[in-house]
């Protein structure tokens, strides 16, 4: 078991053994100069409140050097392993929806801070599209020159699709590219 004791004198000067009286800082911590009362706090996190394809988290300690013990889930619950790292970053590049970071850290003198969590919202999954047809008749059953390729609007759970981009190509390779905005139909 280990324990630590602090001793604190409270006064504003002392008396050496020849009668001589000297200050003491007022500003003087024995608690703080011994290490004993150093907690960590971590820095750097804030929460992200817009969609973004990816998220970077990048943290520090206001005691360095401190090791971290985190996790990145979608659950504002922390699950935290017991042992810690030297690792200050993290990222998201994959899934969509929010996601939480939960960071501990840990100084020198074995002080751990409170786990700190924070949000962001990530989205890197593209729209939802669902099949296209041709319209190439013109309902007698003849073939017309400029069909239609029709498609259903995309839907996309975190951001609005604000364009569609299509890219047709013939039997010699050549090729026909437009862009649509806000719609779900293109007139070749």
């Amino acid at each position: 078991m280990k324990y630590t004791f602090l001793l604190a004198l409270l006064t504003t000067s002392c008396s050496n053994p020849l009668g001589d009286s000297t200050g003491v800082s007022s500003k003087f911590n024995p608690a703080e100069e011994l290490g004993l009362i150093s907690f960590p706090e971590i820095t750097g996190l804030t929460n992200q409140s817009e969609y973004t394809a990816t998220k970077t988290w990048e943290w520090s300690c206001s005691t360095a050097p401190c090791s971290y013990r985190y996790s990145v889930s979608q659950s504002s619950s922390a699950s935290l392993s017991d042992d810690y790292y030297d690792t200050t970053t993290t990222s998201v590049t994959s899934g969509g929806g929010t996601f939480y970071l939960h960071v501990k850290a840990k100084n020198q003198y074995d002080n751990e801070s409170d786990a700190l969590t924070v949000s962001a919202l990530v989205d890197a999954l593209g729209p939802v599209f669902d099949g296209t047809s041709v319209d190439s008749s013109a309902g007698d059953g003849t073939i017309v020159k400029s069909p239609t390729l029709v498609w259903p609007v995309a839907t996309d759970e975190h951001n609005e699709v604000s364009s569609y981009e299509v890219a047709i190509a013939n039997d010699n390779g050549d090729s026909t590219c437009g862009e649509n905005d806000f719609s779900s139909s293109l007139t070749l």
